[in-house]
């Protein structure tokens, strides 16, 4: 009877045994699978594209043409419609395109998104941070209706479509989860079809086209595609042209001007101030190290892929100075 019992009892501690391995490789497992999981969330965050806080601008169709604006501090959206057969100038020296097709032109050399981006920036003076293109959502959309507008962009930002985007994983839950949470009365759509910005011209094939009044359009994008932060910081800003190319601080400058910046002078600077490295550029932003940090900074410094500077040299009584170089030149002109 005792040799029975002691069998049984060194049975039954084999069995804990054996429970306790069980669970305690089953905890290791889980705690590993979570620390992963949790990492990729932290790494998305890191590389997320959009703050959470501030303005956020993205295309969200190339056909038709569609821009939408994500304004947090005030849960609004504002959405610009551009009207198939208007005529953009397309950068990279393409010339005058219809926006709508401008994304097949890019992917001729597979930087459709990239051409359409680039192009719809440097022509509306917005600043584009991301693209959502090409899901197979149905098409069957009215985009001047508000409730049909929010169906279909709460549904092309679905993780489960099919789509081309430089938006990672937690962008499109963010954006997801903004967009179900935006109230019908605060969403704007603009048709610029329906605005004085546009004129309907004849083509010599006598099909019908719209061009676009840059003026006109400067105001609608100052009314409903300014970045509030960039107006509450209210630092002045100087354009300069640190080229030979004429024209290119005006450019520039109109798309400061567009994101609510407060230019307050546009000129030219001596191109032979400044290295041979400069030329390789698109921008510099010189400031004080007071400045280096503010929001207002480093939006045109992401915006514009520029080189941040200390100002120690350049005379002037803005906040901060802009100097466009040779490469914004190259990427409205050159292939």
């Amino acid at each position: 009877m005792v040799k029975k019992r002691t069998v049984k009892k060194s049975l039954k501690e084999k069995n804990r045994n054996k429970k306790r391995i069980f669970w305690l490789f089953f905890t290791i497992i889980l705690l590993a699978v979570g620390s992963i999981f949790i990492f990729k969330i932290f790494i998305s965050m890191k590389n997320s594209l959009w703050d959470g806080k501030n303005r956020f601008n993205i295309v969200i169709s190339a056909d038709p043409v569609i821009i939408s604006s994500f304004e947090p501090q005030d849960k609004s959206l504002s959405v610009l419609l551009v009207p198939e057969g208007t005529f953009i100038q397309a950068v990279h020296g393409y010339g005058p395109c219809r926006a709508e097709g401008i994304y097949r032109l890019g992917e001729l050399n597979q930087k459709g998104a990239y051409l359409l981006t680039e192009s719809l920036q440097s022509y509306f003076g917005l600043p584009l941070e991301a693209y959502l293109l090409n899901s197979k959502v149905d098409d069957n959309y009215d985009y001047q209706s508000v409730l049909s507008f929010k169906e279909f962009l709460t549904k092309k930002l679905g993780l489960k479509i099919e789509r081309e985007t430089n938006l990672n994983t937690w962008d499109l839950w963010r954006l997801f989860w903004f967009s179900r949470q935006i109230r019908p009365d605060k969403i704007e759509i603009i048709d610029l079809a329906e605005t004085r910005a546009t004129d309907e011209i004849s083509l010599p094939d006598g099909s019908l086209a719209f061009k676009i009044d840059s003026q006109r359009l400067e105001l609608i994008t100052n009314q409903y595609f300014a970045d509030r932060k960039i107006r509450d910081e209210d630092l002045t800003i100087a354009v300069l042209n640190g080229t030979k190319h004429t024209g290119l601080a005006n450019k520039l400058a109109f798309l400061v001007k567009n994101i609510g910046g407060q230019v307050v002078r546009v000129g030219e600077i001596d191109p032979s101030e400044f290295s041979d490295d400069f030329t390789n550029l698109n921008c510099v932003v010189k400031t004080s190290k007071k400045y280096k940090s503010y929001y207002t900074v480093q939006k045109l410094i992401n915006t514009f892929n520029c080189q941040w500077q200390e100002n120690q040299s350049i005379n002037e009584r803005s906040s901060l100075v802009v100097i466009v170089g040779e490469g914004y030149w190259r990427l409205l002109n050159l292939p």
